[in-house]
């Protein structure tokens, strides 16, 4: 199991103004506090046991930015457009919906909307691949409806470590490109048998790294 560091500042891409915790409902704070003062009574202890993850009373997923230390972010709400909202402590907020990020807060570079055709995963099995346009919006500075043709293709089954165990997973590709700014990257998607992404690669703005992402306790809602 790799060493994790719990929470650290993505100082290279946050912006000044950071989300304040004792602003959480209880629970939240709570989780932070006892997760926090696990690490902080035993420096030498800094893995993110199975045990750890499963006494959070809440979802959660590791989360990291380029070269940066991962992070631990648990869920804080679910919309009635089937968008997950997860914060980490230090105000970095993900939005994702259908398993991918569509908005983002805390960094520097926002991504404040994905107009994106919802994507049939058992289809996309079946056909191997499929073609469509997606359009991403930005703040600082502000970008509208950047046009980025996306192509998905079922690579095939891959056995892959989640967090801490390995299982044989359905794994997508995602290639997307803006042929005006010349920006052409790669994603990857791990689903599991419900089609449901449970680890991924994402590129989500030619101003920021990639994000890696794996869920380590599935939401209940």
């Amino acid at each position: 199991m790799k060493h994790l560091t719990l929470f650290i500042s993505l100082m290279l891409f946050t912006s000044c103004s950071v989300v304040n915790v004792s602003n959480l409902a209880p629970g939240y704070t709570e989780a932070f506090n006892s997760v926090y003062s696990y690490f902080k009574s035993d420096k030498t202890n800094n893995q993110i046991t199975k045990e750890l993850i499963e006494n959070i009373p809440y979802a959660s997923a590791i989360m990291s930015i380029g070269k940066g230390k991962d992070a631990l972010m648990i869920l804080e709400s679910k919309n009635t457009s089937s968008e997950y909202t997860w914060v980490s402590q230090d105000g970095i907020y993900l939005v994702f919906k259908s398993g991918k990020i569509v908005k983002t807060s805390g960094l520097e570079n926002n991504l404040i909307e994905t107009v994106s055709p919802a994507v049939q995963y058992e289809k996309l099995l079946e056909e191997k691949s499929i073609s469509f346009l997606q359009y991403f919006s930005y703040d600082k500075p502000s970008l509208i409806n950047l046009k980025v043709e996306t192509t998905l293709t079922f690579l095939g089954k891959e056995k892959v470590v989640l967090y801490d165990t390995t299982k044989t997973m359905n794994l997508v590709e995602e290639k997307i490109k803006n042929e005006y700014l010349g920006w052409e990257r790669v994603n990857r998607y791990w689903l599991d048998d419900d089609f449901i992404i449970q680890k991924g690669t994402q590129h989500i703005s030619p101003k920021l790294p990639k994000f890696f992402f794996e869920i380590t306790k599935k939401p209940a809602i």
